[in-house]
């Protein structure tokens, strides 16, 4: 990959991919990182007692705040170095979404949104699930099929933002210029 992306402007620039579990979001922040940008994987905020009720169907607005607040923070922190910032997350529903962009809003600082769109069957979805769940992710199999379901999808009305088409399993040379090209888009509207 290699390849290094700048931004042009003097505002601090902060990506929040956003869209259902399994839809490769983490996938384009890392490889977003290798092309410059700082990739900040939300779940690394959800604490252990969050990551047990995230699963057993007791995860609350409190947890959600606490961790979106945590990964928002360390985003704003890196944005001071100057280099762009990509934030994974979920963010299921409308106020997430906004609690968020809140979280983010500080003179200086430009916050987009991109929605990762990927169509999945139930087997893909099961087959990624179950690989995910190896590798210690937050969301149990179970889990990440109901948040697929409850995700609420983006208005573009009162969520301005593009969508990246995540195409799976391709070339990930070719994912990256796809992200980087949905990026720009998104700085341009």
């Amino acid at each position: 990959m290699g390849a290094r992306f700048f931004m042009s402007n003097i505002d601090k620039k902060i990506v929040i991919l956003t869209g259902p579990p399994a839809n490769g979001k983490s996938t384009i922040g890392g490889l977003l990182s290798e092309a410059g940008f700082c990739h900040i994987e939300a779940d690394n905020f959800i604490s252990s007692l969050g990551r047990q009720r995230l699963n057993d169907g007791t995860w609350s607005d409190i947890d959600r705040e606490e961790y979106m607040t945590g990964a928002a923070q360390a985003a704003l922190e890196a944005s001071q170095t100057g280099q762009p910032v990509v934030i994974s997350d979920t963010l299921t529903l409308p106020w997430m979404r906004e609690f968020m962009t809140s979280q983010l809003a500080q003179p200086g600082i430009t916050v987009g949104l991109v929605f990762v769109n990927r169509i999945l069957d139930e087997k893909q979805i099961a087959q990624i699930a179950l690989k995910r769940a190896s590798e210690g992710h937050a969301l149990d199999p179970d889990a990440l099929v109901k948040f697929r379901k409850l995700f609420v999808p983006l208005d573009a009305i009162t969520e301005p933002h593009v969508t990246l088409e995540n195409p799976g399993d391709v070339d990930l040379n070719k994912l990256l210029v796809t992200a980087l090209a949905t990026i720009e888009k998104l700085w341009n509207n």
